[in-house]
């Protein structure tokens, strides 16, 4: 049976070892305007995941490759997004902070470099929900074709271990 696309291939390999799949996220916003929206952008989030991984489900049935679909639903049972609250750690933590946080965990789990749940993480703070608001998962789920709105909505994604280059320019310019 042929498989699918190398990266959900990977995906699906990696699942016969790791439980689960998806992101960490992190939260770093405590106002009363955050607990009141927190988890719809959660929910939203989720649901953005969720619509890109069966559009390349889709775009590859289209394509009449012979993946079987249940791959897809099969991978998709088994995501899990694993949110870190805590008010006395996060309130307020920068994302060089998190990022040193995240950077140990992966290392306590023994996981560097081994799976992309243990490469990145996401950081829900002040500015993410209000970028978010206006929408919900479930005005997602009802779009049948993706359009572009002018809002501009986003979380931040920390890397951890990110290779840096040094940025300097010469006098010469």
């Amino acid at each position: 049976m042929p498989r699918p696309p190398y990266p959900l291939w990977e995906l699906f390999d990696k699942l016969k070892i790791h439980p689960s799949w998806g992101y960490i996220i992190y939260r770093t916003t405590y106002s009363s305007e955050s607990d009141a929206h927190f988890s719809t952008v959660i929910k939203y989030l989720e649901a953005c995941i969720k619509k890109s991984f069966f559009a390349e489900a889709a775009e590859c049935a289209n394509k009449s490759t012979g993946v079987d679909p249940a791959i897809y639903e099969g991978i998709w049972a088994r995501h899990s997004l694993t949110v870190i609250e805590d008010v006395t750690q996060f309130d307020r933590a920068s994302i060089d902070s998190i990022r040193a946080r995240f950077e140990e965990w992966v290392d306590a789990q023994h996981q560097r470099d081994k799976f992309n749940k243990y490469r990145m993480c996401i950081v829900i703070d002040e500015e993410c929900p209000r970028t978010l608001l206006g929408t919900s998962a479930e005005a997602l789920e009802q779009e049948i074709e993706y359009h572009r709105d002018d809002t501009i909505r986003y979380v931040k994604v920390v890397e951890a271990w990110p290779e840096l280059t040094n940025m300097t320019t010469s006098p010469d310019g």
